[in-house]
Formats: structure tokens, sequence, C-alpha cells
């Protein structure tokens, strides 16, 4: 889940979260109790491709957004840890 206010400090702040089921993964609500995120990507709207057996992120930047690139499209080659 991708979390912006527009800010420049919350424009790259996806949250992934993790659940047994694929079509639910809890109510996040950004305090103490709720789904909690298994990490934080600094990526904004990330999507993951594979090709040829890689594994790649998108990041998309916004006009007026300097990072990663603004009003682009940015790729980077993605490890699995």
């Amino acid at each position: 889940m991708t979390y912006t206010d527009c800010s420049s400090e919350t424009y790259c702040n996806t949250m992934v979260f993790c659940s047994e089921d694929p079509k639910c993964f809890g109510k996040y609500s950004g305090e103490s109790a709720g789904a909690k995120p298994i990490t934080v990507l600094n990526t904004h709207a990330p999507e993951i491709l594979q090709v040829d057996g890689k594994y790649y992120i998108t990041t998309c930047g916004w006009r007026r957004k300097p990072l990663p690139h603004e009003g682009a499209v940015s790729i980077a080659l993605l490890d699995w840890i």
C-alpha cells in the first residue's frame, strides 16, 4: 500500500503487508492495533516484474516530486532475501 499525503516526506512510502489470506490483509489505521507492515519500501506505486527469471521493481515520479526521478518511471533489479 502506498501511503502519501502528497508531501515530500511521505511520497515514497510503500508499506508491505503479509497475510495467509490473499484477499484480506487486515485493517491498517496507522495505530498500534490492527495490521502492521512487515517492511516499508522507498518507492511510489511500485510494481514487481519477472523477466527471464529475474525480478525487478518499479517506482514512478510525479511532476514536482524529485525522488527518484521527476515525472518518470524507474526500474531496479530486486533481490529476495
